[in-house]
């Protein structure tokens, strides 16, 4: 009997467990729709992005985020990181140097509008990212103070794929999608954990 009743709470937690995972990834995961310009070449307007609201932290140089910044309530902007904490930024003549040293992001800039203004070298905090638009003629971000650094208290996700770019789905279409693909997980998990709950269990043989 004590057997059974063990049995049946290990189900139990085995259930919660998995329900549990299942509204992880729908916390974690969720759609982005692009409102501007100023990614044009790498994400343009209206495109529906995935999102993942977990990885906030410890992101890398050229990691693409969503962010609130610091002088608004309700917008949040998307950007790229250009340079993490400890690193010097400087634009000079057209040039980006990270750490004295000249970048090329021809890479994800080459269909944008990539004339700007000089800058002096700074060096980017703790905790905080540099970010600039990949159409850095027609970005607010990190240049302008009103942005500067990001903290890692502001930022809110970091982008995952590009559903529009990757698959041609737009906001309707990846709402469905999304949506479809949680309500699936969502059931399969439970009907797996009912599974596991009425399976026999072998005791091994005594000795």
């Amino acid at each position: 009997m004590n057997n059974n009743i063990s049995r049946m709470l290990v189900s139990v937690l085995t259930v919660l467990e998995n329900i549990t995972l299942v509204l992880c990834f729908i916390f974690a995961f969720s759609t982005s729709y692009i409102s501007g310009c100023s990614m044009e070449g790498t994400i343009h307007e209206d495109d529906a992005c995935l999102i993942n609201r977990l990885a906030t932290k410890n992101l890398d140089t050229y990691d693409i985020i969503v962010f609130k910044p610091y002088t608004t309530k309700d917008d949040t902007y998307i950007k790229r990181i250009i340079a993490t904490e400890g690193d010097t930024i400087e634009i000079k003549n057209n040039i980006i140097y990270v750490n004295s040293q000249a970048v090329d992001h021809s890479a994800f800039t080459k269909y944008a509008n990539n004339t700007y203004a000089d800058m002096p070298r700074q060096t980017v905090p703790e905790d905080s990212y540099f970010v600039l638009g990949d159409n850095r003629g027609n970005s607010l971000d990190s240049r302008d103070p009103r942005i500067g650094f990001i903290h890692e208290s502001q930022i809110k996700a970091k982008m995952f794929i590009n559903l529009t770019q990757l698959f041609g789905i737009h906001k309707t279409e990846a709402l469905l999608l999304i949506g479809t693909l949680i309500i699936i997980s969502a059931v399969l998990y439970i009907i797996l954990c009912i599974l596991n709950m009425h399976k026999p269990t072998q005791s091994s043989p005594a000795h």
